[in-house]
């Protein structure tokens, strides 16, 4: 590489795992040559959309960035689309770690952009933890961080919740035609050998092969109502504890409700039941939970791919949270949950 193309390479700087910002070069090179700020996989997340139908022309564009914000985890996220063939990859992460950047003229880049094509799963080891990817017809499709290295089942687990993309086409024989009149007279031939003793056994195929099916059919209908007898007994003998504590769950239920309607300001354990339901199924640990003046304040730690977004869907989605926030914590892996708790049930 000469002098010249050296001198002209942007200036590569890095956010690092930590958060810190590593900056190179001087002002003045930062300023001729430009700067390429590498982000650290550790802030970033990752997905694969279908790119939308049609050219890529400015509303394609436009429809690409709104689907990417949609599906950002972040409050406040910094975008980037890298469209290859027919799909678009969406990389996010929150804007405020670019703080001490502000005004810098830089192009930030995920540290993954910067990683060659490779061919299916791969690991890879990075600045404060570890990335899996998984690559199909030369397109990084999934992306996963972890902070500690996954172990086989955690590997798996990944591995086997990405989906297979791309167009499949029909695979042709290529082995020639085949001739029709050569097929239709050995068809001639073998009918004509077909003897008296040929139909008789074909009869008794015909019938013997229905009689061995509603053989099998009723020896498993058998099978199946045994089964269904020793699970009625099972149910009849656990009955008496479910309805016990059906009752006991009601009592409580009308507990809660007299509270709320005696001091005009829900129980903090409704509150978290209401949370419980909301956030069943997220990877993520409960650190704090409070609830003052009808609102409910929650931090939570998680790996950093925690689909914080569906999370905030979904406790939008219940009947007595409203003006739900989220915000990032004091670590990367850790953050706060805002919402008012309003007194009422579900319809």
């Amino acid at each position: 590489m000469s002098q010249s193309s050296r001198f002209l390479k942007p200036v590569d700087s890095r956010v690092t795992a930590a958060g810190s910002i590593d900056r190179c070069g001087t002002p003045l090179r930062r300023l001729v040559v430009g700067e390429r700020v590498v982000l650290s996989r550790r802030h970033c997340h990752f997905e694969s959309i279908p790119a939308p139908a049609g050219q890529r022309d400015m509303r394609a564009i436009q429809a690409a960035k709104l689907a990417a914000r949609a599906r950002s985890p972040f409050k406040d996220p910094d975008i980037r689309l890298v469209w290859s063939g027919g799909r678009v990859g969406i990389w996010s992460w929150p804007k405020n770690i670019l703080e001490p950047l502000a005004g810098a003229e830089a192009d930030i880049v995920p540290e993954s952009l910067l990683d060659p094509v490779a061919v299916g799963e791969v690991l890879r080891r990075r600045d404060g933890g570890f990335e899996g990817q998984v690559w199909q017809g030369g397109q990084l499709v999934a992306s996963r961080w972890w902070d500690h290295e996954p172990d086989d089942a955690q590997w798996r687990r990944f591995v086997r919740a990405v989906p297979a993309f791309g167009d499949t086409s029909e695979r042709t024989d290529a082995k020639g035609d085949v001739d029709i009149a050569a097929l239709v007279n050995r068809a001639g031939a073998a009918v004509s050998r077909i003897r008296a003793r040929d139909y008789l056994a074909l009869a008794i195929l015909l019938l013997l092969v229905p009689a061995l099916y509603l053989g099998g059919q009723w020896l498993r209908a058998t099978m199946t109502a045994d089964a269904l007898e020793r699970e009625l007994a099972t149910l009849a003998e656990s009955s008496s504890e479910v309805v016990a504590a059906r009752a006991e769950s009601m009592a409580l239920a009308g507990t809660l409700q007299t509270y709320a309607e005696l001091l005009e300001a829900p129980h903090p354990a409704a509150a978290l039941a209401v949370f419980a339901e909301a956030a069943a199924g997220f990877d993520a640990t409960l650190e704090t939970f409070a609830v003052r003046d009808g609102r409910m304040e929650i931090e939570l730690t998680g790996n950093s791919d925690l689909p914080l977004a569906s999370l905030v869907e979904a406790l939008e989605d219940t009947s007595v949270l409203r003006d739900v926030r989220l915000e990032p914590g004091g670590r990367p892996d850790r953050w706060r949950i805002f919402a008012t708790f309003e007194n009422g049930g579900r319809s």
